[in-house]
């Protein structure tokens, strides 16, 4: 429903949500935003970098504080939580039901189990909140184009390789990938060519795998995602069917596409719009529309857990361990 103004949360002013912000910056429909994040430091790089986008007149009010509470909002149009996903769940108990939230923007990896994935899905449905997960690859326009062309095709394979490009935190990115370009979103998955080696996040408290992931979705196209440990390769997709192949080379922004009638050949360029170069669209489309193209959260959910439960199991397995929760972001 249209409003006079619309109130948007932002909770998570890190380096990612900083980003979020500054998309938000470029809204062309009347907001107020509140940020909220427990470090001042934290805060003031947000403050700074939304300093940074030209003043926008549709943003009409710009709060940063300590505490959701201290915003003094009683509901929100959207919530974007932005933070990582060892306190997401936490973040969501603290909002609600304090703040009536109608739609919520989730980062991945959404959390950091089934059963805590199970408990937002119990708090979302009873409180009626919308949600998405920000996989945005399939909102990516090559992504879209490469669907269309391969629409009425059956797909045999994806895979996705390259050197330690942050595959535990990043698989579920390529996952949700696959759904979309294949339509299905019950798969199974084979975990026993992970290194057995845990490495260290570029995030601390959180851990990175290297290795080869295989899976099969449900309709019988498999898939491989493989992160080599001790070489420097770009991350590099490819898309194979009955008589079409599609490369796509993310790092080095091309993607090729063979075997599809009508379709130009040789090299199209590619690549993935900035966190700050989207945020502003998907929130207009849910505040306007009422919905975006990124993933639903019951979707993302079913996407999700099997490979938390893989992970998870593969890392309990290492440390000899019998942790309830997988330490990825």
């Amino acid at each position: 429903m249209k409003k006079e103004i619309y109130d948007i949360l932002l909770v998570g002013a890190g380096n990612l949500g900083s980003r979020h912000l500054q998309g938000l910056a470029l809204i062309d429909l009347p907001s107020n935003i509140f940020v909220v994040d427990p470090s001042e430091k934290s805060l003031e790089v947000s403050r700074s970098r939304f300093n940074e986008i030209p003043a926008n007149s549709m943003i009409r009010k710009t709060s940063f504080c300590r505490l959701p509470e201290d915003t003094g909002l009683g509901k929100a149009d959207l919530c974007i939580i932005a933070s990582t996903s060892d306190v997401r769940l936490q973040i969501i108990r603290s909002i609600v039901p304090g703040i009536h939230i109608s739609n919520f923007l989730l980062e991945k990896v959404i959390f950091q189990s089934a059963a805590e994935i199970n408990e937002a899905s119990s708090i979302f449905r009873g409180n009626s909140c919308k949600v998405w997960v920000n996989c945005p690859r399939r909102v990516t326009p090559q992504y879209i184009r490469i669907r269309e062309a391969l629409k009425g095709r059956r797909i045999s394979s994806f895979s996705v390789s390259g050197g330690m490009w942050g595959m535990a935190s990043n698989a579920i990115h390529f996952i949700d990938l696959f759904s979309f370009l294949c339509g299905e979103l019950s798969y199974s998955l084979d975990i026993s060519e992970l290194d057995r080696e845990i490495h260290a996040s570029n995030r601390p408290s959180f851990v990175d795998l290297s290795g080869k992931l295989r899976g099969v979705f449900a309709g019988g196209a498999s898939f491989s995602i493989e992160a080599a440990k001790g070489i420097k390769a770009p991350v590099t997709l490819k898309i194979e069917g009955d008589g079409f192949c599609v490369d796509v080379n993310e790092t080095e922004g091309y993607f090729i596409m063979e075997g599809i009638e009508g379709f130009p050949t040789g090299n199209h360029p590619f690549s993935i719009p900035r966190q700050s170069e989207m945020s502003h669209l998907v929130s207009r489309d849910i505040l306007s529309d009422g919905g975006c193209g990124l993933t639903p959260y019951g979707d993302s959910a079913k996407l999700h857990i099997p490979v938390l439960n893989g992970f998870l199991s593969h890392i309990n397995s290492i440390n000899k361990s019998s942790s309830p929760r997988c330490p990825i972001t």
